[in-house]
Formats: C-alpha cells, sequence, structure tokens
C-alpha cells in the first residue's frame, strides 16, 4: 500500500517487456532530498534504448509531476498539515533509519491526482535529516530565519518576502473550501488576485516557514487584493467568518460520507475547526484503510500540482540551464505575475506536457529585488549552497539538497551524454537494475535531482543508504 509499491508498480508497466526491478522504485532510496529539482525518467514501451554513443536520442515526453520533497525541521508537523488542511493521505516512507534513527521522513500523497490509469498520485515528502553536512547553518536556523522575516501573516501590513518565492503551487476547484478550513483555526494567511480577475490564490506556512500558494478561480471567504512586486501583498481584513463556517459545514457533510475506519487507515484522518466564536465543526477525510483492510468510497484530494517556484538572483540563466539539460519548454509566466517583467520582477519559467494525458507543470524562477529579503540576502543564501555543495562530482550528499520537485520523464542516457558533453559536474544513486539518481548544480545553487528508471551509461553506481558514509564512491566509471 506504500507510494514506493505504486510508483514500482508503475514503472514495471511502464518497462513492459524489460525484466522487472528486484524492488520497488524508492526502496533503496537513503533520504530525500534541499532545493533541488527532481526529475523522474520513465522509458516509453516503444522507445529504443540502442542509440549510437555520438548521438543525442530525442528525450521522451513529460509524463507527469511525481512529488515535492521538503527539507524540514518538524515533518510531523507538516504532514498534519498536509492532512488536515489540503486532502492529503499519509502513506509510509521505505527507507532503513527513515523513522527516526538516521532521519525522519513522513510521507503523504494527494488522492485522485494522477491523469492516467498507469499513474500515481502526486506526493509531498518531509526529510530531516541527522548526520549530512549542512555547513554553518543547520535546517532548523535557517528555517527560523524564515520565520523572522516572513513574520506573521495574519497582521494588517503583513509582507510578501522575497524568500517567499520559494514555494509550491497547487491548484484547486474551489479555494474557499481550503481557505475556510484555515480561516476557522487562525492560520494566518496572505490573499491576493491575479491581475485580470480570473485568479486569486492564497498564501501559507507550512510548519515550519515552509510556504504554500493555493490557487483558484474565485475567493470569498477573504477578500483577495491585487498586488504589485514594486509593492507588497496584504492580508485583507474583510475575513467572511459566516461564509467560513458554511463552508466547513458543508465540507464535513461531504466528507463524512466517505468516512472509514481510522485505526492505523491508509486514508483516514479526523479534523477539527474551531472558529473564534466557540463553535466547532468537525470531519472526516475518509477513504482506503490500511489498518484493518476495509474500504469506503475513494476520496479526492481538493489540491492537484501546478508550477514549484524558486527565488533566485539568475532566473534566466537557471532556466535557460533546465530546459537544455531536460528538454522543457521556455514559456512566458503566466498571469500569476503582474504586467510581466520589469524593473521590479524578473520571472523566467520552463514547462513540461505530456503528450499521453493534459498533464502539465511549471518551474518557475524569480528575481524580485524590490522585496525584502531580510539578514541573509539572496545572493548571500546562492553562494552558500554553492560552497556547502562544492564540486558535486566528489559525490557527497549535504542537508541542503532536500528540497526538491520530481516530474516523471523519460530515460536518462541522453541527459548523461548533455551533461558529459558540456562538462557539466553531477553524482549518481542506484535505484535498482538500470536505474539511477542523477544529481546536478544549476546556476543559483540550486539541486536537480533526476529520477531514472534506465541508464546505460555508467556502471557500479551506488545506492542509497540513509546511515551510510557521506561519501559513498567515487564518480561511477564509464560503462
Amino acid at each position: 500500500g506504500s507510494a514506493a509499491t505504486l510508483l514500482g508498480t508503475f514503472a514495471a508497466r511502464t518497462m513492459a517487456g524489460r525484466a522487472p526491478p528486484s524492488q520497488p522504485l524508492l526502496a533503496r532510496r537513503g533520504a530525500c532530498m534541499a532545493l533541488h529539482t527532481a526529475i523522474l525518467l520513465v522509458p516509453l514501451l516503444s522507445e529504443s534504448h540502442a542509440a549510437p554513443a555520438n548521438t543525442l536520442r530525442a528525450t521522451p515526453p513529460y509524463e507527469m509531476p511525481y512529488k515535492m520533497t521538503f527539507a524540514s525541521a518538524d515533518p510531523e508537523g507538516a504532514l498534519a498539515f498536509s492532512l488536515k488542511y489540503l486532502g492529503a493521505s499519509e502513506t509510509p516512507q521505505p527507507h532503513t533509519g527513515g523513522n527516526g534513527r538516521c532521519a525522519l521522513i513522513k510521507w503523504c500523497t494527494f488522492p485522485g491526482t494522477k491523469p492516467t490509469a498507469l499513474g500515481i498520485d502526486y506526493q509531498f515528502h518531509f526529510v530531516k535529516g541527522y548526520h549530512r553536512p549542512n555547513g554553518s547553518m543547520t535546517i532548523d536556523e535557517f528555517e527560523d530565519q524564515m520565520a523572522a522575516l516572513h513574520g506573521d501573516f495574519s497582521r494588517a501590513d503583513a509582507t510578501y518576502d522575497q524568500y517567499m518565492d520559494f514555494h509550491v503551487t497547487l491548484a484547486a476547484d474551489d479555494l474557499d473550501v481550503i481557505a475556510a478550513k484555515l480561516v476557522a483555526d487562525g492560520v494566518p494567511l496572505l490573499a491576493r488576485k491575479s491581475p485580470d480577475g480570473a485568479s486569486a490564490s492564497i498564501f501559507v506556512e507550512m510548519p515550519h516557514a515552509i510556504v504554500l500558494e493555493i490557487v483558484g478561480p474565485s475567493l470569498s471567504v477573504v477578500t483577495p487584493v491585487a498586488w504589485s512586486r514594486c509593492g507588497a501583498p496584504k492580508r485583507p481584513l474583510q475575513v467572511d467568518v459566516r461564509k467560513a463556517r458554511r463552508v466547513v459545514a458543508a465540507s464535513a457533510r461531504d466528507t463524512s460520507t466517505h468516512a472509514g475506519s481510522h485505526s492505523g487507515g491508509y486514508f483516514g484522518y479526523a479534523s477539527e475547526y474551531n472558529f473564534g466564536d466557540g463553535s466547532v465543526h468537525s470531519g472526516v477525510n475518509g477513504g482506503v484503510n490500511g489498518g484493518n483492510g476495509t474500504v469506503a468510497a475513494v476520496r479526492k484530494s481538493p489540491v492537484r500540482p501546478l508550477r514549484a517556484v524558486y527565488a533566485s538572483t539568475v532566473p534566466k540563466e537557471a532556466a535557460d540551464f533546465v530546459a537544455w539539460a531536460f528538454a522543457g519548454e521556455r514559456v512566458r509566466p503566466q498571469s500569476f505575475l503582474d504586467g510581466g517583467n520589469d524593473s521590479c520582477v524578473d520571472a523566467q519559467a520552463v514547462r513540461w506536457t505530456s503528450a499521453t494525458s493534459d498533464s502539465s507543470y511549471e518551474l518557475v524562477w524569480i528575481h524580485s529585488p524590490k522585496l525584502p529579503q531580510g539578514k541573509l540576502p539572496l545572493d548571500k543564501y546562492e553562494a552558500y549552497l554553492r560552497a556547502l555543495h562544492g564540486n558535486l562530482s566528489k559525490n557527497i550528499y549535504d542537508e541542503y539538497m532536500d528540497n526538491h520537485v520530481a516530474l516523471i520523464f523519460g530515460d536518462g542516457d541522453d541527459v548523461v551524454r548533455r551533461l558529459d558533453a558540456r562538462g557539466v559536474p553531477f553524482f549518481m544513486r542506484g535505484q535498482y537494475g538500470e536505474g539511477a539518481d542523477i544529481f546536478v548544480e544549476g546556476p543559483g545553487g540550486q539541486i536537480y535531482e533526476l529520477l531514472c528508471l534506465h541508464q546505460t551509461l555508467r556502471s557500479d553506481v551506488p545506492t542509497w543508504n540513509l546511515c551510510g558514509p557521506l561519501q559513498a564512491t567515487d564518480t561511477p566509471a564509464l560503462a
């Protein structure tokens, strides 16, 4: 019932005609990785893997987003937030030592977000590493700095800062359902509307200082305001508590019809929402129960993945690098940015679109130099990451490699050839058989991970070992 098993099943189906993997995908992953992008590469059924060594085969089409992993000082708190407010379901993490011995790792899935029958649901992974390098600033200390910079979103003068551009954007058909539950529990949020008024979004923090943006077609529980990156968005003072109460009550009625037993359940999670006037509304997010094997009506998460956003002092260079390395399409950022690029913002985007479903996903890099950045200037933070990562060919994994998005894509040989051709340093970790993780550093110090089910250009790739030595081995030899 774990997400790793589901992904392994998907891989086995996709690789029809190949020998099945010896264990589920990710079963040998040591640590879910901070500020890097992961792209899962899946070979298509009709693809030939016997390309000449001196050619670059066209990268197979993008399929779907897989996950976002966060370096987290509080994985349990972040997981609880995701279950209660985002409709996620906890799923076991499979890594030896990941339940508190060498790291604390928590996983959750978003039911109903897979775009095809052979796909998998989108996931969040939260990781607190215990013995990986972190330089002179632990993840706890970094999150404390971010929490101080972000401040209390509930203040009338709450401002958007540069580091809030490190965030994941989720889409919701009904943004009021999510906003109402946050308002009911007094969770601070920022709200704004797009310049054309076609959509609204809320910004909220998961424990601790992990920023999420949730976008929807409308928002009425709170009144969003238009904002400019030349200024600062503010949380609106007008909150419709009566509307929030009605929305929460309606949501509780809907979810109660899907409720199952909660004794160790895979999907079950009970929720209470407390209004300031003393009223309490309870709801249950029901679904498949892993504790006693009973099955209730399968529920659907109210959110789905849309994009991952990075604060960057070099957004064009970062976007160009990722588009080149991973065969993405350079596109103009959509209407969540007011007026496009100007003196207040430089935003660059890369998009992947599936040829077999309606799935698409974006990575966006944004520089907003007129917004606050606190005591740690963004360029200094990027320099910190580059110094900490060092030369990636030395194969040492550090704690700040523990934030990444993952996309399901094609196989890894084309990417290895591209990196080799330019002499771009990278390191690898084995998954199973001929699969491997490929880690690359892009401009701005971000780490990009590719999880590929197939690669033939490197041999003796070390496997994941959460409790093992810092340096697994030398750079893998040519196959």
